[in-house]
């Protein structure tokens, strides 16, 4: 899975945001990720600015661990799960307008997200989203790289 990293500024959809990344000090690989949001409703009534974590990547989408192997295997639940879709597409919008929250992810909707958690640039989301490249049912998902899966990730 990508990261989707937060901003400062607004973005249609999505409240200001930033992304704290937790990095073991010896690997120096990501052990943990939590995304917050400047709550803009509660800043306005309350002229207090106040900044909530919306969600840990851990927690929140029960991933053992950072590694590229359970973000393989969660990106294949949100293309066969639509409640993993639909959990996502809010997450990306950290709860905001632009996730749609409540309304239906059908199969273009999680291929959609399936490709943009799987593809590294712009040129894998194409090819991702080339359907008869893709093969889901080898266990494999878009690109062979199960040989870099399998043997020590970092």
């Amino acid at each position: 899975m990508n990261f989707v990293v937060g901003s400062g500024t607004t973005y249609k959809g999505k409240p200001p945001s930033f992304n704290v990344m937790y990095i073991d000090p010896v690997t120096m690989l990501p052990v943990d990720y939590e995304s917050y949001a400047f709550e803009l409703e509660h800043a306005n009534k309350y002229d207090d600015p106040k900044w909530s974590r919306k969600y840990n990547y851990l927690e929140t989408y029960n991933l053992p661990d950072m590694s590229p192997r359970s973000f393989y295997d969660h990106s294949r639940k949100i293309f066969y799960n639509e409640t993993e879709a639909v959990t996502y597409r809010a997450h990306r919008f950290l709860d905001g307008p632009g996730g749609e929250i409540g309304q239906p992810c059908d199969y273009n909707c999680r291929m959609i997200f399936y490709c943009q958690t799987m593809a590294n640039d712009y040129d894998e989301w194409q090819f991702c989203r080339d359907n008869d490249k893709v093969e889901f049912g080898n266990g494999e998902g878009l690109l062979s790289f199960q040989g870099f899966i399998e043997k020590t990730w970092y």
